[in-house]
């Protein structure tokens, strides 16, 4: 009797969880966006992205990654209501461009700070990677509100290919 009752409380309060947020309704925000990024002091670097974000881990895929200075960084993004992530070469969405700052776009990554209401703040991270272990790391911050992201972002102080390059960026869910 008294493990009936035990079972019955754990079941119920798994039960209440679920209904009360337990799964995250952040995965409107995932799905296919253009995100258009101008950098502040080159016209010649702005870009447009094509990304497919599904929900992931907030972490960059390919962790650690090698710094400018031969150390190593954890690339993250603080995502406490849901994180999405595009990058094609690990099959979780994907992410091209019809420009890059420094290297071929490889991933984004997009975690919200807030709940996923209208507006809700974010951090963006695009990772480009080049030759030999080159990474250039952009950091963003921003919000979405009905399927439309801004914010401004820059270059990650741990990579030196891209030191000094800020801008802002915009976004459109397709």
């Amino acid at each position: 009797m008294r493990n009936c009752l035990v079972t019955s409380i754990v079941i119920l309060l798994i039960a209440f969880a679920i209904a009360c947020g337990g799964s995250s309704s952040a995965t409107n925000e995932g799905g296919n966006w253009t995100i258009t990024t101008v950098d502040s002091g080159n016209s010649a670097l702005n870009s447009t992205f094509n990304v497919s974000l599904v929900p992931g881990n907030c972490e960059a895929p390919n962790n650690p990654y090698p710094t400018s200075q031969g150390g190593e960084a954890i690339i993250f993004v603080s995502g406490p209501s849901g994180c999405f992530i595009g990058d094609g070469d690990i099959g979780q969405g994907s992410i091209s461009g019809t420009g890059y700052f420094v290297y071929p776009p490889q991933t984004a990554l997009v975690g919200l700070r807030s709940p996923p209401n209208s507006p809700s703040e974010l951090d963006l991270m695009f990772i480009e990677a080049g030759p030999n272990d080159q990474y250039a790391v952009f950091d963003g911050s921003g919000t979405i509100t009905n399927s439309t992201m801004t914010g401004t972002w820059s270059c990650s102080l741990q990579f030196t290919s891209c030191s000094g390059m800020s801008g802002t960026f915009s976004g459109s869910k397709q």
